[in-house]
């Protein structure tokens, strides 16, 4: 399956055994994270593999340590000017680090991609095109006047967005009902809720009459009223509301791109079309009638790849050429990655996993950069063999074209490409950290990481049996009725592109009693930490409040009990303008993040910055008496070695997303007076106990 990357890289072994000295990134004495002093050579031009368990510093070194090391130096080298519009990375905590090269990271995650991004966009395969048509269409237009991103070439009904979204009323009403009984399907209307109060408070619509029974302009009332001013004349109070009609609330909603499950589910109550005007071009006409050789601008736009192609080589004019050729190679190897069934208009939001991976790599591949580092996050998680393989492929092509790659990786995929194994362990946390192998792949013995076959009891299949009806209509699934088992395992499975995720995403709209887990960034705010993502911090401030007749939000960083010099955050920080930002321990809460009169609050001997500092594994046994907080996801998803507060539940939640508190404790002992007693007691009390088996520690 995999011989021709073998192949490639027994090529790139002996030209580097071959080669007059041999060239390193040498990494010496990382700390990022849980990294324990890491000194490894990186080989340069060759494929490395880094190994080992979840959580035992792949991508604190990968991603972490080498990249922003990277992207630092970086920083330096350009104007001050031009540092205030570049995205800045946590500078590594290492003591050098030689031979670095220019690197471009592909890490997992949908990142924050906008509703206006395209793969064409996103490619920058749309701007070339443009370019194409602005030389040679007729009648003649800037390339700037074929973009739907300038307000006056955009079409004039979507305004660029592509999309016409039409109420579904029988989504949104049950007209036999009354407002009164819940006539309103949508969850924010609920009964009680604030915008049915507001509703209720117009005193416009009769709430016991059956929806179905209202007057013509009753319904317009309720369903498209602009916004207006309503006053609650209660008695004892007068409260003054803004009222708008359910459909423009809606819209609104939708357009907030207020989070996944939000937006989903508010799209569940609109049929979701091609615009009427530019049937999803979302271009002007004056645009859309630029034409080539008789192919119109809006035709060539939705052309899938293959047939963009064939269009292109038959282009001869001279003037054509050079764009011709960089574009046709960026189609080709995007074909070539099993992506030839997509467009330059399909929007980057409809994108499963698999094709974002292989549309951001594809992008990279037809640079003509020697001399790269590519840092890869898992490149074939989620796809299918085949497609894995393209990628993979793909990559060892990066590596024979005088580039290096690491490859944060566990599948077989990364054994057949890489040169180089560099493995992290033994454990996640605390007891990984350190290197406990590298060298060349044909000396290499350890585990890649396959997943374990897990076995379990084959339950007999019904005939008939209870099952969800999901209307699948999202993105490319054919319109029709799926019925989904009840309380069975279902497994959705098909090539990257096929659907999988738009038919997940309709049952997670229309399925009211449905959590949707996915690949999607998490999207917390920076001050957000994993027990609260967990949604066990609440129970734990309850506990303090109890112990010490205080109301729980005072054991809130985020509220009360902030500690007053620093506001919650554990450190100070001063902004150096175009200079990388310096922070400093608060010297008032020590890093605790709390006013100090609260730590003086103990509960099972510990204080709540105690609490906060404790690994999962660590926080079930401390807290074994109390079932709402000793449940956790630590035996089914590995993350006992993920601190209670020490990670920041923001775009890199959970991987190597480490809070700034966790990135500056090492500053000094300052960071850790005021609760160091604390801890040490708690971690010596369990290490004693018998029912504990700690994985390992928190700044992973």
């Amino acid at each position: 399956m995999y011989g021709q990357q073998a192949s490639s890289r027994a090529k790139r072994g002996d030209r580097a055994e071959s080669g007059a000295s041999f060239e390193a990134i040498r990494v010496i004495g990382a700390r990022t994270h849980n990294l324990q002093g890491v000194s490894v050579d990186f080989p340069l031009n060759r494929c490395i593999a880094v190994v080992g368990p979840s959580g035992s510093g792949k991508s604190s070194l990968a991603f972490g340590t080498v990249h922003a090391a990277a992207h630092a130096a970086y920083l330096e080298g350009i104007s001050s000017y031009s540092r205030f519009t570049e995205t800045r990375l946590a500078n590594p905590d290492v003591d050098a680090i030689h031979g670095l090269r220019p690197t471009i990271a592909l890490a997992q995650g949908y990142g924050g991609r906008s509703s206006r991004s395209t793969v064409g966009t996103m490619t920058d395969a749309l701007a070339l095109l443009r370019l194409l048509f602005s030389r040679l269409g007729h009648p003649e237009r800037s390339a700037s006047q074929l973009s739907f991103l300038n307000a006056e070439s955009a079409c004039d009904v979507c305004q660029g967005a592509g999309i016409f979204l039409s109420p579904a009323f029988d989504r949104l009403l049950n007209p036999q009902e009354s407002l009164g009984e819940g006539a309103i399907k949508h969850r924010a209307w609920k009964l009680g809720g604030r915008y049915w109060n507001i509703l209720e408070a117009t005193h416009k619509l009769p709430l016991g009459v059956p929806v179905d029974e209202f007057s013509a302009g009753q319904l317009d009332f309720l369903l498209y009223s602009p916004m207006l001013e309503v006053a609650n004349r209660g008695p004892g109070f007068v409260q003054r509301f803004t009222y708008e009609g359910l459909v423009p609330r809606l819209r609104k909603r939708v357009s907030d791109q207020r989070g996944l499950a939000s937006r989903v589910y508010d799209l569940s109550f609109f049929e979701q079309g091609p615009c009427p005007a530019c049937h999803g071009t979302r271009l002007g006409e004056a645009s859309r009638s630029v034409s080539i050789d008789g192919r119109r601008f809006d035709n060539v736009l939705v052309m899938e790849f293959r047939e963009l192609v064939d269009f292109l080589e038959n282009l001869q004019q001279p003037i054509a050429s050079p764009i011709r050729v960089r574009l046709v190679s960026l189609l080709e190897r995007m074909i070539g990655m099993g992506l030839g069934h997509l467009t330059l208009l399909r929007p980057t939001s409809t994108l499963s996993g698999g094709e974002l991976r292989r549309v951001r790599i594809a992008h990279q591949l037809i640079s003509p950069l020697t001399g790269m580092v590519y840092v890869v996050d898992e490149a074939g998680a989620g796809l299918h063999h085949e497609e894995a393989r393209s990628v993979y492929q793909s990559l060892a092509h990066l590596c024979d074209s005088g580039n290096t790659v690491i490859l944060v990786d566990h599948s077989d995929g990364a054994r057949a490409v890489a040169d180089d194994v560099i493995q992290l362990g033994p454990g996640g946390g605390r007891q990984g950290g350190r290197v406990t192998w590298a060298g060349p792949v044909g000396a290499y013995r350890g585990h890649y990481g396959l997943l374990p076959v897990i076995k379990r009891a084959i339950r007999p299949v019904p005939d008939e049996g209870p099952w969800f009806p999901v209307e699948a209509r999202s993105h490319n699934l054919h319109p029709r009725l799926v019925q989904v088992p009840r309380n069975r395992f279902v497994v959705l499975a098909g090539p990257s592109g096929s659907g999988k995720t738009s038919l997940a995403l309709d049952i997670a709209a229309q399925v009211s009693a449905s959590t949707l887990l996915s690949q999607r960034d998490i999207g917390g705010s920076v001050r957000s930490v994993l027990a609260t993502y967990l949604k066990i911090f609440d129970q734990v401030r309850k506990l303090f409040g109890e112990a010490s007749d205080l109301p729980p939000g005072d054991f809130s960083f985020n509220g009360q009990g902030a500690c007053r010099t620093c506001g919650g955050w554990g450190y100070l920080r001063m902004d150096m303008q175009f200079l990388e930002d310096v922070t400093s321990v608060c010297e008032e809460c020590h890093g605790s993040r709390y006013r100090p009169e609260l730590l003086r609050t103990r509960v099972e001997g510990l204080s709540i910055a105690d609490v906060l500092d404790l690994t999962v594994e660590e926080a079930s046994e401390v807290f074994r008496d109390h079932e709402s907080i000793r449940t956790s996801p630590r035996d089914c998803v590995g993350s006992g070695h993920r601190a209670s507060c020490d990670r920041a539940v923001d775009r890199h939640t959970l991987r190597w997303g480490s809070s700034a508190i966790a990135d500056i404790s090492r500053s000094g002992p300052a960071s850790q007076a005021g609760s160091a007693d604390g801890r040490a007691d708690a971690r010596s009390r369990l290490r004693r106990g018998a029912a504990l088996s700690c994985a390992g520690g928190s700044r992973s």
